[in-house]
């Protein structure tokens, strides 16, 4: 089974299992993000550069469902369970 992918920048999903070719200005390289991924991001929005350790303070989540709408588990944050 291959992995799903939506495009970070429009959030067009991709199926899996195929080759995407598409142009690229050094302003904004392709990046895709795999479905069903969670990223947590700061108060700046950003999510830091790779390998870079959590924001100390999570103040959203970027889900990236799978195409199916199937999430294995939810979340819910009370403001006084954030970092």
């Amino acid at each position: 089974m291959y992995a799903n992918w939506y495009d970070w920048w429009t959030g067009a999903f991709l199926e899996g299992g195929q080759t995407v070719e598409t142009t690229a200005s050094r302003e904004r390289l392709p990046l895709y993000v795999r479905a069903g991924t969670v990223i947590p991001l700061g108060p700046g929005g950003d999510p830091g550069p790779q390998g870079a350790t959590p924001p100390d303070e999570v103040t959203r989540l970027l889900l990236f469902a799978p195409h199916d709408g199937a999430i294995g588990a939810s979340v819910e944050l009370a403001d006084d369970d954030l970092m």
